[in-house]
């Protein structure tokens, strides 16, 4: 009965337990932005962050632009957890057009940072299935502090956020 009950709560509010198959913790990687800028985990473990693990397909692009506008929507905050758009590019059937498209539109001073999993092996190791968009908040040190796996809003981002922080 303790079961079925978790399990009603994970789908009608949408937040899934670090219980889930998902990684307990930041893989380790080394991925580029549009610009060909180096990103580490390091860089996220060191400040906590809030990773959206997406695909650029047509299938998941509007929950990549609701998700986008979501972590656009939080406070800035110069020391604060990373808030970063995670794209499995093997997923992409047009790379070359997603790719000169993200180029032209990222800019290196945006608060979300837009990383570039050209195999999709940092998807794999967080357990994001294909063709699905998702939400982790990381705590400083890396480990899973929450997942989110309902629409993208702001009130999920600034939980996701909180959470980022290491707030209970």
């Amino acid at each position: 009965m303790r079961v079925v009950a978790a399990l009603l709560f994970v789908l009608i509010s949408g937040a899934a337990s670090a219980a889930e198959p998902w990684a307990q913790a930041l893989p380790t990687f080394r991925l580029l932005d549009p610009l060909d800028r180096v990103f580490t985990h390091e860089q996220l473990i060191a400040r906590g962050a809030v990773v959206v693990v997406t695909a650029p397909t047509h299938s998941q692009g509007d929950a990549q632009k609701a998700w986008s506008l979501a972590l656009h929507s939080l406070p800035v905050e110069d020391k604060g957890p990373a808030l970063v758009m995670l794209e499995d590019m093997s997923q992409s059937w047009f790379r070359p057009l997603v790719l000169s498209t993200m180029k032209a539109s990222y800019r290196p001073t945006s608060r979300v940072w837009l990383l570039l999993d050209e195999g999709g092996v940092t998807r794999k190791a967080l357990g994001v299935p294909e063709a699905r968009t998702l939400a982790f908040a990381f705590g400083p040190g890396g480990k899973l502090m929450a997942v989110e796996t309902g629409e993208p809003t702001p009130e999920r981002a600034k939980k996701l956020l909180e959470a980022a922080r290491g707030a209970p």
